[in-house]
């Protein structure tokens, strides 16, 4: 892995990034307690210094400290440090003796050890399976310790255990899982009063697991309790760490739920930390800034990202070690229309995009077909790489929706479709469900209306096969003919509540840059939300000459 993310970096592929801002690749160092080779930054420093002290034996293992109630705390701290840094688990054979010794000593932990033992365990991360060796061991002994120290406290889903609130999933005693939804919108809202209460006190780590649990599991019926914790947390901020933060901003993300004050604050918070902020740190604001699209007069949103840009060339080590999280933030920078041709030239390069997906890089996912569709749309004077074309067909098809048909199940938006496209044709004949841009997952309907004849021509017989994974423009359906100003495309584009950010009369990011680049490939847009009258139709005004909605008398 080292010796390729070498190669990466002093080849042509990122000697373009120096103009941009000038950067150099951290120097390689080993170690004898190492196999592998280690950079000594200030990403795993903690970890070398672990090293350095003699947390591995010279065999590769783990000591055996068996030592005080402190010492062994202190000891799995530099473990989890380990195993984030190093993207180790603590199943490896070299971590037996530490977890056995920390095992036997767990029932003679009191309240505060017992719950510094549940934090850092929360902080190691999700591991394979509920039963991963050394980690069930630990996790199994604090659990028999909890329940003989607090007689009645039951197995249930959030316990309040010494002043730290603790997700934990049900039936299984004390074992975290904040991937794993919880159902009960009773429950969801319990935890949300009780993490409201102790804003105050909880501790950072357990902050960050119960927000993941929160977001994972929120419905539109949360968006209340969501509003109050955001509002709760606002003057937390400054206390908090960056990744606690984080998720505090993605909280709202999957119900579209903005709040601008505590954005705001966050903002604020990461534009003082650039330096600070991981490569998937850096990916994950974007994204909500993005998706949230607000509009904010001091621009404190929009200048935080190009910063985040302007710090890319600086993270080459990064980069090649998550080089999807590298394209994944460029696309979300383009849905602020933020972008860098040196950076995009280079994350296209043939090579770094093999390193990325593999040989095949048809394997890639929508994020290189967006990014790439921006360049196309949106920059027509960009001159770099692109996604090679034919992989590019294969990765539009994969992650487009069917267009609808009704031989198949459907969902709401597919009949949605499907009636704008009934309507239309019982009253002007033809109407064509299709993906008019690649990159987004849901197809359009749209019609062609000939301004001279007053009627709507057959825009079907324009038109490539489906999941072609062209951009349908104006000039691909009508060739010769597109320069005809009489000549209109309409797309009519179905729409429901997650196209709007909450209770904010705007679009989210991704659907208004769609909107957008329809405009810019030469289509007039209508929007028609599901819960808009369900009979309706498209039809001709002779006095003022233009095409609206109306109802189907």
């Amino acid at each position: 892995m080292f010796t390729r993310t070498v190669s990466l970096c002093s080849s042509a592929v990122f000697r373009r990034l120096l103009p941009v801002l000038p950067c150099t690749v951290r120097p390689i160092h080993t170690t004898t307690y190492l196999a592998a080779k280690k950079f000594v930054d200030a990403e795993n420093d903690f970890a070398h210094q672990v090293i350095q002290r003699g947390i591995l034996a010279p065999g590769g293992t783990v000591r055996d400290f068996g030592a005080s109630e402190m010492e062994l705390l202190d000891r799995l701290s530099q473990v989890v440090a380990e195993c984030r840094n190093e993207g180790v688990c603590i199943s490896e054979e070299r971590f037996d003796d530490f977890a056995r010794g920390l095992a036997e000593k767990v029932p003679e932990f009191g309240y505060e050890e017992l719950v510094r033992v549940l934090n850092l365990l929360v902080e190691m991360g999700p591991t394979p399976a509920v039963d991963t060796r050394n980690y069930a061991r630990i996790w199994n002994a604090v659990d028999a310790a909890c329940l003989r120290r607090v007689p009645g406290v039951g197995h249930g889903p959030v316990a309040v255990y010494g002043g730290s609130v603790v997700p934990v999933e049900v039936g299984q005693g004390w074992e975290v899982s904040t991937m794993t939804p919880v159902r009960s919108v009773e429950l969801i809202e319990e935890i949300y009063q009780l993490t409201i209460h102790h804003a105050g006190d909880v501790q950072d780590i357990s902050l960050a697991a119960i927000l993941k649990l929160l977001r994972y599991s929120s419905r539109i019926a949360h968006a209340q309790s969501m509003e109050r914790l955001l509002s709760t947390f606002v003057p937390q901020i400054p206390r908090l760490s960056l990744f606690c933060c984080l998720h505090l901003a993605l909280l709202g993300t999957d119900i579209h739920l903005c709040h601008q004050p505590i954005l705001e604050a966050i903002i604020d918070r990461f534009s003082q930390n650039i330096k600070q902020l991981r490569l998937k740190d850096m990916e994950r604001i974007v994204f909500a800034l993005a998706h949230f699209n607000m509009d904010l007069p001091s621009q404190k949103d929009l200048n935080l990202m190009r910063a985040i840009q302007s710090e890319l060339p600086t993270r080459i080590h990064e980069i090649t070690t998550y080089p999807k999280s590298y394209l994944s933030l460029l696309n979300f920078l383009t849905l602020k229309e933020i972008y860098s041709e040196e950076l995009i030239t280079a994350a296209f390069d043939r090579r770094f995009l093999q390193m990325t997906y593999g040989r095949n890089v048809a394997g890639a996912g929508r994020e290189v077909i967006a990014l790439n569709s921006f360049l196309r749309i949106n920059a027509p004077t960009y001159s770099g790489n692109l996604f090679p074309e034919k992989p590019l067909k294969v990765v539009a098809k994969l992650t487009q929706d069917y267009v609808p048909s009704t031989e198949y199940r459907l969902t709401k938006s597919d009949r949605m479709l499907l009636e704008i496209q009934s309507t239309f044709t019982q009253r002007h004949r033809f109407a064509h469900i299709i993906h008019v841009l690649p990159h987004y997952q849901r197809p359009d309907v749209i019609a062609l209306f000939n301004e001279t004849t007053g009627a709507f021509e057959d825009v079907e017989a324009h038109c490539p096969p489906q999941y072609s994974g062209a951009i349908l423009s104006r000039e691909c359906l009508l060739g010769d003919r597109a320069n005809e100003k009489g000549l209109r495309l309409v797309a009519i584009v179905a729409g429901s509540w997650n196209c709007y950010v909450r209770d904010q009369h705007r679009f989210t990011g991704g659907f208004a840059m769609k909107l957008k680049q329809l405009a810019a490939v030469g289509y007039e847009t209508v929007v028609k939300l599901l819960n808009e009258l369900r009979s309706f139709l498209l039809f001709t005004d002779s006095n003022s000459n233009f095409i609206q909605f109306g109802q189907v008398s």
